[in-house]
């Protein structure tokens, strides 16, 4: 169940999970600024800096400042939303600093600490890389950043990896015997909130954002030393295990900085020809999407957050309904697909139901549109992993059994969004609404559903038929079968191949319209269809319930730019419909979401249109580059017209335009069809 944190509204709440809204500031608790300094020593040279200061670097230049976790090259601009930022300060004899910035909580900020150095020598206090003419960056790309001073009083380097957003670390080479590393740390906390341990190499912190830790290091190499950071942690456990883990990695740094370069490389996935921007663009999104990982509490292992990544501390939700649109993460890590998809199973109830998100500290009381057994089909296809599909396949199998008991109003086996017994807003955000009411007539507006504007069915999910949710079930069902084959379970198999063609079979015969050659939503109660011109039509092609001889007038109108073919295709209805309402907002009739122009895409796929399907991914990626390219942000959703909108920093929304890349890619090299037929499930025979 939802519950929000001590203070908070449980509107409130509902708003900033479910909307993308930001938490209100709020003040700090108990707690008063602390400095604490440690120093290591290290005796010895590191002769290798100046060998590094004279070897080519990138063309970068110098720098008095740098913005870390964010895929950059000379051309970007400085980040809009919180970050790590490594500075040397605005005095040059300040040196080096790290701290960590938070998003729409100021107040707050002063409680995670910040970390800054120097050398000591005989001669005194020297700045660790205070920047200036001698100061290079010799590397920085996502989490990763090489800095060289060769003419500092003390030649040193500096090299920083963020693995993930609560572990930071550095390795420090300095050039000079006799020298010694000084760290002091400044934070808010009370008095008995900072302590120094491990023989003063470490210092540990508690206050009300969590429990931190910062630890000094010796290096394996002359000149060497490093720095472990773990910040907001929720136990001390916790943040004693991240420190551990960042001494492991310390020892094998060079590995680990060697991962996250392969991970954050664009170039393996790009299809030539790209402008700097536009290269910017994917590596920034590549970047979006591995900052928007997160483990903690109910996520016990990495997996993709919608939002908000780690600029925030809360709204940390992996989330059914976005999860599709993820697939290049398969090309990134694919263990963190198969991790999101285990984290919703994981919150499993003992009927059957998967919470349409879960949170690091809560899982939702209902579910949501069950599109996520491709995403299964998907990581089996793409990895092989036989032990995956065998631990996912009775929970999807169970899962598919509620939705029949539980989301089957007619009784006639088509599953339904919500149910009679749920209050409004939580039947609606079954479905991909946020409640608005239809007793605010002015509010009822700004909605997309084609239902909630149809006055008999009062914004009440469960008493339509809808395309979209009668794809899902039907791909369920394939989707199940297959899985059922792969693990030798024939009987269960056939059940579920029954299932599919009997959902095929009642879609085009209570769907389709024959006259406008179209498919509609159809209220439960009278048959009547919602004559709405709605893209869900294209997660029918998505899960192969299109007859061939009826996709030509489907792809036909997702091509017309009267239609859905907009400057950022697909809209949520089309342009031309005479319901069409440019009021709408959010989950508007003319807003255009990623997902579903991922399933549009897929559908192509699936009936072998290669060529449109490149058509579809070009045109999307266009608009969406030159919607986002002074943010370098990839956004929620978008209006058709070319306008970035709802939350800016989102994880799963900048795969889809990454996929299209990869897509692009392989259809310029004549190898689409070859390379990407193994996720289009062919249509079963009519």
């Amino acid at each position: 169940m939802m519950t929000p944190p001590s203070g908070e509204s449980e509107e409130a709440y509902r708003d900033l999970c479910c909307l993308g809204k930001g938490r209100l500031p709020v003040p700090p608790g108990p707690g008063r600024p602390h400095a604490q300094r440690i120093s290591l020593r290290v005796p010895e040279a590191y002769a290798g800096i100046i060998e590094k200061a004279e070897s080519p670097v990138d063309a970068l230049g110098p720098t008095d400042w740098y913005q870390a976790m964010w895929p950059s090259d000379a051309s970007m601009p400085e980040p809009k939303f919180p970050r790590y930022q490594v500075a040397p300060g605005e005095e040059r004899d300040s040196g080096f600093s790290l701290t960590r910035r938070c998003h729409r909580d100021d107040a707050r900020e002063a409680l995670i600490p910040g970390l800054s150095f120097q050398i000591r020598t005989p001669a005194g206090l020297h700045p660790l890389y205070s920047g200036g003419s001698g100061a290079q960056i010799a590397h920085r790309s996502g989490n990763l950043l090489r800095l060289v001073d060769a003419r500092a009083v003390v030649p040193h380097s500096v090299e920083l990896v963020v693995e993930y957003h609560w572990l930071v670390l550095l390795r420090i080479r300095l050039g000079a015997p006799a020298c010694e590393l000084v760290m002091d740390l400044t934070v808010s906390a009370p008095e008995a909130g900072v302590c120094a341990s491990d023989q003063g190499s470490r210092l540990s912190v508690d206050n009300e954002r969590g429990f931190h830790g910062v630890a000094l290091l010796s290096g394996t190499h002359p000149g060497e030393a490093f720095v472990v950071a773990a910040y907001d942690l929720p136990t001390p456990q916790e943040r004693d295990a991240v420190l551990n883990q960042g001494r492991r990695h310390a020892a094998d740094f060079d590995a680990t900085w060697a991962k996250l370069a392969a991970l954050q490389d664009p170039s393996p996935f790009l299809s030539g020809g790209e402008s700097d921007r536009d290269r910017n663009l994917v590596a920034a999104f590549v970047n979006r999407a591995l900052r928007n990982t997160r483990a903690g509490g109910l996520i016990t292992a990495p997996s993709m957050l919608e939002f908000f990544g780690p600029e925030w501390d809360f709204g940390d939700c992996v989330w059914i309904a976005f999860l599709p649109a993820s697939r290049y993460m398969l090309w990134i890590e694919p263990g963190v697909w198969a991790n999101s998809i285990r984290t919703l199973l994981a919150q499993q109830t003992p009927d059957g139901m998967v919470p349409q998100a879960v949170g690091s500290k809560y899982a939702f009381a209902y579910s949501q549109i069950p599109n996520i057994t491709p995403c299964a089909r998907d990581y089996y296809v793409f990895t092989g992993d036989s032990g995956f599909l065998a631990t996912v396949y009775p929970r999807f199998k169970a899962w598919y059994g509620w939705w029949m008991t539980h989301r089957n109003p007619s009784g006639d086996g088509i599953i339904a969004m919500g149910s009679a017994g749920q209050d409004l807003y939580s039947a609606i955000c079954e479905y991909k609404d946020n409640g608005t009411d239809p007793s605010d007539p002015e509010g009822f507006e700004n909605t997309c559903n084609p239902f909630t504007r149809t006055k008999e069915i009062a914004g009440r999910p469960e008493r339509a038929y809808l395309p979209d949710i009668v794809a899902c079930q039907a791909r369920m069902a394939e989707d199940l079968a297959f899985f059922a084959r792969e693990l030798g379970r024939m009987d269960e198999a056939s059940y579920f191949e029954s299932e599919y063609r009997r959902i095929r079979n009642w879609a085009n015969e209570h769907l389709w319209d024959e006259v406008t050659q179209f498919y509609y939503p159809v209220e439960r109660a009278t048959g009547k269809k919602v004559m709405k011109r709605t893209n869900t039509v294209y997660w029918l092609m998505w899960a192969g319930l299109v007859p061939e001889e009826r996709k030509a007038p489907l792809i036909q109108a997702l091509f017309d730019s009267a239609q859905f073919f907009a400057p950022i295709p697909v809209p949520m209805v089309a342009l031309n419909d005479p319901s069409f309402n440019p009021r709408c907002g959010h989950w508007g009739d003319g807003y255009v979401w990623p997902l579903d122009v991922f399933t549009a895409f897929d559908g192509l796929l699936r009936y072998g249109e290669w060529d449109r399907a490149a058509q579809l991914a070009k045109r999307f990626n266009e608009g969406v580059f030159k919607a986002v390219g002074d943010t370098f942000q990839p956004a929620e959703y978008y209006h058709h017209s070319g306008v970035p909108c709802g939350c800016p920093i989102m994880g799963t929304a900048g795969l889809t335009p990454l996929t299209f890349k990869r897509y692009l890619r392989d259809y310029r090299a004549g190898a689409a069809a070859r390379e990407w037929e193994r996720f289009a499930p062919r249509p079963m025979n009519h």
